[in-house]
């Protein structure tokens, strides 16, 4: 995956810097981090780096060197020193017994921007095993990417896929074309799996009618045409206002969000093109 390095200018990384204090195993310890972390979500990573140095250099524990290694890692990011920040992440997961969704996000985001996609993965593989529900705090542009440059490692695009359709990923800026993808892809999976069985309840949660039309052409899911013709409905009537109904309750929702606008207005066009 491309890097770029604009986008660590973007809210993603601003570190929660206190948060990661609460797994400090002494109060010594935890005042000695509460000076860098304050800079930190002050805006000073330069500053912070300096003591966080110091204190890497003299911590002896895995838990104490795990917790600099975490606000290294952000003040890093802030500075866009991708690798070292990465680096660190990595360090600190390693070192924290239980890391905190604070530092797995950190681990997903830095491993995807460093190129490491396949680390990245895996970090939602253990996230959804965590905390299912965490997933759709990760940024939805950056998760969509490392799913798209998983296409040549079937395996594990799978596996993230499969674990996304059963936490009920849908974040509020995901469109339900990429929500009907991770579908589609992971029903394709299913059926090279020849778990066409286990598909069929994944056809069911298909939104966008031209998703539900593109199975009910493919001759290998023969067993789920009568299914997938109901859902449908005499000239997918049936799917188009399914279709409609949604993203309309996500345009109430969030009226001013461009995504749910444009996804509104979509359904109204292909609705009334059918």
């Amino acid at each position: 995956m491309a890097k770029k390095p604009e986008i660590l200018k973007h809210r993603w990384l601003v570190p929660l810097a206190l948060m990661l204090l609460a797994a400090a195993p002494a109060p010594d310890f935890s005042a000695q981090l509460a000076g860098p972390a304050k800079l930190l979500d002050a805006g000073h990573p330069a500053e912070a780096l300096v003591p966080l140095d110091a204190l890497l250099a003299a911590a002896e524990l895995p838990v104490e060197r795990g917790q600099v290694q975490a606000l290294r890692s952000f003040a890093l990011a802030q500075l866009q020193r991708i690798p070292e920040a990465h680096q660190a992440i990595e360090a600190a997961a390693a070192s924290i017994e239980s890391p905190s969704m604070t530092v797995l996000r950190q681990l997903f985001l830095l491993r995807a921007f460093d190129g490491d996609v396949p680390g990245a993965a895996d970090t939602v593989l253990l996230i959804a095993a965590s905390d299912a529900k965490a997933l759709e705090t990760l940024p939805t542009p950056v998760l969509v990417e490392v799913m798209r440059s998983l296409h040549k490692d079937d395996g594990r695009a799978f596996d993230v896929d499969y674990a996304l359709d059963a936490a009920g990923w849908q974040p509020a800026d995901a469109t339900l074309g990429e929500i009907d993808g991770l579908r589609l892809r992971l029903i394709m999976g299913l059926l090279r799996r020849d778990r066409l069985d286990d598909a069929g309840p994944v056809v069911a949660r298909l939104i966008s009618p031209a998703s539900l039309a593109r199975i009910g052409i493919d001759r290998r899911f023969q067993p789920l045409w009568p299914a997938i013709e109901a859902r449908l409905g005499p000239g997918a009537d049936i799917a188009d206002a399914a279709f409609v109904g949604a993203t309309k309750a996500r345009f109430d929702a969030a009226p001013t969000s461009l995504i749910a606008r444009l996804g509104y207005a979509e359904a109204l066009n292909i609705a009334s093109r059918e």
